[in-house]
């Protein structure tokens, strides 16, 4: 339940719902993402996850991911609001 807590907290922090990063912000946040690297390896976890191979150093490697991924998605939630209400007004 960490995870739910921490995006819980992250949520209320990043405010997703209101739009209201600049123009040159959001798009800089769009471009924030995974690299080829690591999505190899979520890709990695994930196998060995569905196949019940994770030991617990693994499973928390790949909550970090999971985590980090949640993250991303509120930036990125944010940013295109944001992006939407500039071009709105």
């Amino acid at each position: 339940m960490v995870a739910d807590s921490e995006t819980s907290i992250l949520a209320r922090v990043i405010d997703a719902a209101r739009g209201d990063l600049g123009p040159d912000v959001a798009r800089r946040f769009l471009r924030f993402e995974f690299g080829p690297k690591d999505v190899q390896r979520m890709e990695e976890l994930g196998r060995l996850s569905q196949d019940g191979q994770l030991t617990p150093e693994l499973r928390a490697e790949y909550e970090s991911y999971v985590r980090v991924g949640h993250f991303l998605a509120l930036l990125h939630s944010k940013a295109r609001r944001s992006l939407h209400g500039a071009t709105a007004a």
